[in-house]
């Protein structure tokens, strides 16, 4: 009896602790499912201007204009004083052409100060012209996806307007459990 009594005990520690059975209501590839302890994340808010010091084009598609060429800089980061605070290099990928423009893939890593702390942005923007400048006076929302230091992991979104030919008005929210 002792011997039954210890098998149907460890029987049902076994199923209790979730380890030989999968989630309810989920699909079978979710082995299983519970909540996460609530973190209280860090908001930030964030506004500067990049101001692009290199630009260069890739033709990496069909010769001429195309779907897949590479558009890629690099520049500076200033405060609304003015204060140089960091650097950018920025990446886009053609993913479709219009009639007035094109829609591009971008990338662009913004390092503050030493460069120990920087966000990640990455989404689909609109630009003007043949292979030009993002669209002056209209303002594309970018996904924050990532970051180093203080921003370790954030989410979040930047919205940037460009101001003239080398000049961008960027406004972040960033949020980090770090």
């Amino acid at each position: 009896m002792i011997i039954w009594m210890r098998i149907a005990l460890i029987t049902v520690l076994i199923i209790s602790s979730g380890s030989a059975t999968y989630a309810k209501d989920q699909p079978s590839y979710i082995i299983s499912s519970g909540r996460v302890p609530q973190l209280n994340p860090i908001k930030y808010e964030i506004a500067f201007v990049s101001r692009f010091d290199n630009r260069i084009i890739v033709d990496s598609g069909t010769p001429g204009p195309s779907v897949d060429d590479v558009i890629a800089g690099s520049g500076t980061l200033w405060d609304k004083k003015g204060v140089q605070i960091g650097r950018f290099d920025a990446n886009t990928r053609v993913s479709e052409r219009l009639k007035d423009g094109d829609k591009r893939l971008l990338f662009v890593t913004y390092s503050f100060g030493d460069g120990q702390d920087s966000i990640v942005i990455l989404g689909v923007g609109t630009y003007a012209g043949t292979l030009g400048l993002m669209n002056q006076q209209v303002t594309n929302t970018f996904s924050i996806v990532g970051g180093t230091g203080k921003f370790l992991a954030a989410g979040g979104k930047c919205q940037i307007t460009r101001i003239d030919q080398i000049n961008y008005q960027l406004s972040c929210t960033a949020f980090t459990d770090y």
